[in-house]
């Protein structure tokens, strides 16, 4: 069966997706959470999933389901996450990028996707689509 996953509440998806870039023998890594105002998942299951709808810790999305479509609608805001050593210019120089053509920018100055992980926060709405 076909299993359509969404969130009770707005603003309940966020990804962070996470770029590297190799800068002077070294390796600078960054993160971009990407806060989405609704959306939803469709997963196949064989039985009706045990989940837990109240999600008060949140639910990894790609880690819990084999996903077959992720639709998220209308971000709500971005926050920018540096973990390596960055000075404050270069981190205003990524933030510059990603405002004038969001990730494209970034991926013609070098940096790299390395991976995006996606949480659903809040009551959980699960539904069956076939069967």
């Amino acid at each position: 069966m076909i299993y359509k996953l969404s969130t009770e509440q707005k603003k309940g998806i966020v990804d962070q997706n996470f770029f590297e870039k190799e800068v002077d023998g070294g390796v600078l890594t960054f993160s971009i959470k990407n806060i989405w105002q609704s959306g939803y998942l469709t997963f196949e299951s064989e039985c009706v999933p045990y989940l837990d709808l109240k999600n008060e810790n949140g639910l990894p999305v790609f880690a819990t389901f084999q996903v077959i479509d992720l639709i998220t609608k209308k971000g709500c805001g971005h926050q920018f996450e540096f973990f390596s050593s960055f000075t404050a210019k270069e981190e205003e120089v990524v933030q510059k990028l990603f405002a004038e053509d969001g990730f494209r920018a970034l991926e013609r100055q070098g940096w790299r996707q390395t991976a995006i992980k996606t949480w659903f926060y809040g009551p959980l709405v699960l539904r069956s689509m076939t069967g």
